[in-house]
């Protein structure tokens, strides 16, 4: 229906919502498959958090779909942002090279990662929406996530490299099973197939997404 959608607050989430009921009529009225083939609809800012605006018993709720059990509720995982986005030290925050309980640097103090934002945490954030959407029997996929590769801007210290490796897959194998245990399907943005070649360009990060499946 839509990526990304700039929505923030109440009142946004209403736009967005009449947007989406909008585009669910349109598909349903052209026939075809399109009369009742599934449907993915955006949370607000594709965020779990603002997603309790979409929610059965939230304002402005789900939209309306005459086919049954055909809408999936999708939101973005790129959190923390500074292990997921920042390749360098911003105004507003550190870059996170390293993240997860166990892969902590000792001599690059500045660059871990906060407890509350490390396995406890993202746990507790599947578990939300498992709370909010699947026990209720709505779909969630996890569109789009990611992590910077950290370790091409540590230099001259081959031992936090590859600790920066090895938490980047553990952040993507934690992920993938935690998603999974709650009935949430995770998508990872990209990185791992090269997709002019077809060949994969990351098979660490392949090997993490499928522990964390479970193959």
């Amino acid at each position: 229906s839509s990526n990304e959608p700039n929505a923030t607050d109440m009142p946004s989430s209403i736009n967005l919502h009449d947007f989406h009921q909008i585009f669910i009529n349109a598909v349903r009225s052209t026939g075809g498959k399109n009369a009742y083939r599934t449907l993915v609809i955006q949370a607000p800012s594709t965020s779990l958090d603002l997603a309790n605006y979409f929610t059965p018993d939230g304002i402005p709720g789900m939209p309306v779909d005459k086919v049954p059990n055909k809408i999936i509720i999708e939101y973005h995982w790129y959190s923390p942002p500074n292990f997921c986005l920042l390749t360098g030290d911003a105004s507003w925050g550190k870059e996170w090279r390293y993240w997860g309980a166990n892969f902590h640097s000792t001599d690059d103090l500045t660059h871990n990662s906060t407890p509350d934002t490390e396995e406890a945490w993202m746990e507790g954030t599947m578990k939300l929406a498992n709370t909010l959407f699947v026990a209720k029997n709505i779909p969630v996929l996890i569109g789009e996530y990611g992590v910077e590769n950290h370790a091409v801007g540590i230099v001259g210290n081959p031992t936090d490299s590859i600790l920066s490796l090895n938490s980047r897959a553990h952040f993507f194998r934690y992920l993938v099973q935690k998603a999974r245990a709650n009935g949430v399907s995770s998508f990872l943005w990209a990185g791992v197939i090269n997709r002019g070649t077809g060949k994969i360009d990351d098979k660490r990060a392949l090997d993490s997404l499928r522990v964390g499946a479970g193959y």
